[in-house]
């Protein structure tokens, strides 16, 4: 037990026994609600990648239309609830986001430029070397930037072989080292704004101020989901119900009485479930990762995305970046 998740045994949309096949898990739990798939990828040794599945959020039906808006409806209430500090702090964020969109899509222009001219020279120089400062990013950043903040129920897949104690330790560190650690940076990047405004006075765009906004947009946008993750994490995964049934029992043939049956009945309330899968275990094959020093190729990855139905340049990429972390880059 790791902040009072308990494991449960895994079952598709919270009935039947555990499935064999983990790439046909749905995305929907019993209750319509969304579930999103993490899934962790021995690589080399104590280093694992992670990807994720993000939920589809069903609007084809009247139920999670119903519920889009109420959970819509829900955060404006919520927001206006908030204390002044607070939605100062979301409406800065918020900015941050739109300014972040808009220096990427120029930033996508500027490695597209042509270098017939001395401007085009300076954009593509300029380009590649945020490009190599952007190839230093920690690949647990990158993953968590691409977290869905607004799902509650996450199913958590690893290898059938390793311990579900260690597994959830593993990730009761990771999801708290992190959350320190993109505070800590946010922070340092908003102290180093007012140097970065200095910039400005060099001739051309200021390149370092729209950096330094990238980097503040991406700590914040990984602790949020570093935090949204540890909280489920500590989630009750299952509630339990009482069911009341009447049963007609037959004493005498004169007289009946009636006798209230009481079903204990689980249902899936949110949080983390951690699921063995044997699948990942025949595709990851985890004994040669951490103890044969054998690392992950490009090959298997793109194999088990592929199963698994998940995207394939992301896998690879998660993969390849946790490497190159792990063994450092090759020659």
């Amino acid at each position: 037990m790791v902040d009072g998740v308990v494991y449960r045994p895994y079952r598709m949309h919270g009935t039947g026994p555990a499935p064999q096949d983990c790439s046909t898990v749905g995305n929907i739990s019993k209750d319509g609600q969304p579930v999103s798939r993490l899934y962790m990828l021995p690589v080399y040794q104590n280093h694992y990648a992670y990807v994720i599945q993000n939920a589809l959020h069903d609007s084809t039906t009247a139920h999670n239309v119903h519920s889009h808006q109420h959970h819509h409806h829900h955060d404006t209430t919520a927001h206006n609830n908030k204390p002044y500090k607070d939605r100062m702090r979301d409406k800065a964020m918020y900015w941050t986001t739109r300014a972040t969109d808009k220096v990427q899509e120029e930033y996508t222009k500027w490695g597209e430029a042509t270098p017939t001219s001395w401007i085009g020279r300076a954009k593509l120089f300029v380009h590649g070397t945020c490009q190599k400062l952007l190839d230093k990013v920690e690949p647990e950043e990158t993953f968590l930037k691409s977290v869905d903040t607004h799902v509650r129920h996450v199913d958590l897949l690893y290898p059938s072989s390793l311990s579900l104690l260690s597994v959830q330790a593993h990730f009761h560190d990771l999801f708290q080292t992190r959350t320190k650690f993109h505070d800590k940076w946010m922070w340092m990047s908003i102290a180093c704004v007012p140097f970065s405004l200095l910039a400005g006075i060099l001739p051309g765009p200021n390149v370092f101020l729209l950096y330094n906004a990238y980097r503040i947009h991406s700590h914040w946008k990984a602790s949020k989901a570093s935090s949204h993750l540890r909280h489920l994490l500590s989630t009750p995964t299952f509630t339990t119900t009482q069911q009341h049934t009447q049963q007609h029992t037959q004493h005498t043939q004169q007289q009946r009485t009636q006798q209230q049956q009481h079903n204990t009945v689980e249902e899936r309330s949110g949080g983390i479930v951690f699921v063995a899968c044997e699948h990942l275990e025949r595709l990851t094959r985890p004994e040669l990762r951490i103890s044969g020093g054998v690392p992950l190729s490009d090959e298997e990855a793109a194999a088990a995305g592929e199963f698994l139905e998940l995207s394939t340049d992301a896998t690879v990429n998660a993969v390849q970046r946790t490497r190159v972390r792990a063994m450092g880059p090759s020659d």
